[in-house]
């Protein structure tokens, strides 16, 4: 049995599209839900446990946005 979870990001606006492509091409169930007064895009991303790696990496690459 999978574990379900779900996990929010904060997404700067000028990553969303390179974020959008990495969600659909892992076929996350995911919803957007506002905005941040930074301007950042929440979305909120359903996944089993065994998907974590690919979390992670969509959170390494939010962070790595923001390290810039």
């Amino acid at each position: 049995i999978n574990d379900m979870r779900t996990r929010n990001f904060l997404v700067p606006q000028d990553l969303i599209e390179e974020f959008a492509t990495a969600i659909e091409e892992n076929e996350f169930d995911n919803c957007i839900v506002g905005t941040t007064p930074d301007n950042e895009i929440e979305i909120s991303i359903d996944y089993d446990t065994d998907q974590k790696k690919v979390i992670n990496q969509l959170q390494d690459m939010i962070d790595e946005h923001n390290y810039d």
